[in-house]
């Protein structure tokens, strides 16, 4: 048995001292769920009932849900029909170097 740990000293040194315990932190956890779930709520309903940018660089603005909602029922049964493509939009066959 003693030879085992001779070998074992020589060969792995850190095969026979304890490992050293490592303590992990706490988990974070909310302070005040009840606080934190009325103010996700009221930052929801702020961005559903008033205008702004999504992202300003692309042009993409939200609206209203209300004013979304009267836009789509105006529409009709086209309601859901592809978007109409921007005239200076080059279709893939006007391109460059296209072959048919």
């Amino acid at each position: 048995m003693a030879g085992l740990f001779i070998y074992l000293r020589s060969a792995a040194p850190g095969a026979v001292t304890r490992a050293v315990e490592q303590r992990f932190p706490e988990p974070a956890l909310q302070k005040n769920p009840q606080e934190d779930l009325k103010r996700y709520e009221r930052e929801q309903r702020a961005a559903l009932s008033t205008y702004g940018w999504v992202d300003r660089s692309k042009g993409l603005a939200r609206i209203p849900i209300e004013e979304a909602m009267r836009i789509i029922a105006a529409k009709g049964e086209h309601a859901y029909d592809p978007p109409d493509q921007p005239a200076s939009a080059p279709r893939p066959a006007d391109t460059v170097g296209a072959r048919p």
